[in-house]
């Protein structure tokens, strides 16, 4: 287990990466007895830690460091994706979940020509033995598009399942 002081969160919030898969770490809060205030442990007091669901890989120019949704973000930035999750599919590819903005209508012929280069960028972020691959891609269902938490970002845990 790895313990760090990430910038985002406050020096009062003692947290760990935990493995994953591979590279792949969840940041997991941890309960402090001394802690002044702790909201994630006023909601579930029963909780001594509180997994957050999202995944960290390190940055490859400083190992020490995890930088979360980097290829997702590279997908993002396409004018047609709202939002892109990727899961493990463990033959040597990412599995990827797009979601689709709703009122952007793209040939599809066209869509494919577009991303494409979009997967290169992001295989080209990964800097473990798996990449993206247009064969592994799902397209969520315009009716029911990627649950969304507090914050308004797709929630893993949810979108993709155990």
């Amino acid at each position: 287990m790895f313990m760090a002081s990430l910038s985002p969160l406050s020096p009062e919030v003692l947290y760990e990466f935990r493995a994953v898969c591979g590279p792949y770490h969840e940041v997991v809060l941890l309960r402090r007895s001394n802690a002044p205030a702790q909201p994630v442990f006023a909601m579930f007091r029963t909780l001594d830690e509180y997994p957050m669901g999202d995944l960290f890989a390190p940055y490859p120019a400083r190992p020490h460091q995890f930088l979360p949704r980097d290829m997702e973000w590279v997908l993002e930035a396409h004018p047609a994706i709202r939002w892109a999750l990727i899961a493990e599919e463990r033959r040597g590819g990412l599995a990827l979940l797009l979601d689709r903005h709703p009122d952007v209508s793209i040939d599809p012929a066209k869509f494919w020509d577009t991303i494409l280069p979009l997967l290169d960028q992001a295989n080209a972020l990964c800097h473990i033995p798996a990449i993206l691959r247009h064969d592994l891609i799902v397209f969520t269902d315009p009716a029911r598009p990627l649950p969304l938490g507090v914050k308004g970002n797709p929630q893993r845990a949810r979108s993709i399942g155990p």
